[in-house]
């Protein structure tokens, strides 16, 4: 479950900073390399991903 929570947050767009204290890790590399898992893994999800991404509204 550790791992999905952590890698859920990531895909909700909240930042690896964050997550990493949510975590409780000391730095966001171990929240990154270890328990941030890959969750398209064939090139048309993940170009659908990147599309949505840069239509999206930029906050204020």
């Amino acid at each position: 479950l550790r791992h999905t929570y952590i890698t859920n947050l990531l895909y909700a767009g909240v930042d690896p900073k964050t997550v990493q204290y949510l975590a409780g890790h000391e730095n966001s590399k171990t929240t990154m390399d270890i328990y941030a898992k890959v969750k398209y893994n064939k090139p048309e999800e993940l170009f659908g991903v990147v599309n949505g991404a840069f239509h999206q509204p930029v906050a204020e």
